[in-house]
């Protein structure tokens, strides 16, 4: 009876120690494919913003989706309203006073993937690059790379085309949030 104990109690400890080893492989898995999404916004952000002729742009740095008194919606811009500024990521939850640099900047608007213009803001990756990972939801911030202050404009004028994308990235409980600057080489811009 002891030698039946003994045997049952060794089986349950290697089901548990295999399960806990998959839900770490699960885990390393699900980081990696956030990771390719995070790579792929921002690539596919960065392809985007190359077309905007220069006014385009900056209007999109200006932003279309003002923040509301609350300032914790990650699907508005987060540019100054008076003197305060705000922030729509987790850094600093329900916080608008925030210094410069956990600004994401305003919302993108660009096409998804069939041609329509739509704020990527908790979208699917799949809606903006077609064979995208199916569970990947993302969020898109732009905003000038040169001019973090109320400097006359500098919120929205681009003076080098050069901009800093904020991306987040959710899948499967993991979330991650890159900050690149991006250099926008110049191609055939349209309006």
């Amino acid at each position: 009876m002891l030698l039946l104990i003994a045997l049952v109690t060794a089986g349950l400890l290697g089901v548990r120690s295999a399960r806990r080893e998959l839900d770490q492989s699960g885990a390393a898995v699900a980081r990696e494919r956030a990771r390719n999404a995070i790579r792929a916004v921002v690539g596919l952000t960065q392809a985007r913003l190359e077309v905007l002729a220069p006014a385009r742009l900056d209007t999109m740095l200006a932003g279309r989706h003002p923040q509301g008194p609350g300032c914790d919606d990650r699907c508005r811009d987060c540019l100054p309203t008076g003197a305060r500024w705000v922030a729509a990521i987790d850094d600093v939850p329900g916080s608008c006073v925030t210094p410069p640099c956990s600004r994401p900047g305003a919302v993108v608007d660009l096409p998804d993937g069939s041609g329509a213009r739509v704020p990527w803001c908790d979208v699917p990756l799949r809606q903006l690059l077609p064979n995208a990972d199916p569970e990947a939801r993302v969020w898109v911030w732009v905003r000038n790379d040169t001019a973090d202050g109320l400097d006359g404009g500098g919120w929205s004028r681009d003076q080098n085309r050069s901009v800093v994308v904020t991306a987040r990235t959710q899948l499967r409980g993991t979330t991650l949030v890159a900050r690149e600057t991006v250099p926008l080489r110049t191609v055939s811009a349209r309006p």
